[in-house]
């Protein structure tokens, strides 16, 4: 996030301003680990890819849509800011995440071994 290769976001909590959640965002261009190529984008198409990378809700806020909500933010910032391809991996176990974003327009692109071998659907939504 330091080196401009990134986004953070924050949940609070409205009353007490306590951190109830975090959801980063991360801008891969043509590093080996961008999820682009799972998806088949052609060379020229990943610098417009970002990562919806990593979503923490602390237990005692999960269940408020927060996760949610800090992706929709993300979007709508991303698609200001350039971006036409949003990915991301879930477990496909994972039915809370997995479903949180299938409702959010992304489509299931690929499953397979990613990060030292655990199963993830690689998921995308094109926003351009």
């Amino acid at each position: 996030l330091t080196e401009g290769k990134g986004l953070g976001y924050m949940a609070l909590e409205a009353d007490t301003g306590i951190l109830a959640g975090v959801f980063l965002v991360t801008f891969p261009g043509t590093d080996p680990e961008n999820l682009g190529y799972d998806a088949g984008l052609a060379e020229e198409e990943l610098s417009f890819a970002a990562h919806m990378d990593s979503a923490a809700i602390l237990p005692e806020y999960r269940g408020n849509g927060l996760q949610y909500r800090l992706m929709q933010q993300a979007e709508k910032d991303l698609k200001a800011m350039g971006f036409q391809y949003l990915l991301c991996t879930v477990h496909p176990q994972n039915r809370f995440s997995r479903n949180n974003v299938l409702r959010q327009g992304y489509q299931v692109v690929a499953t397979k071994e990613k990060y030292g071998g655990y199963i993830r659907d690689i998921l995308m939504k094109r926003i351009g």
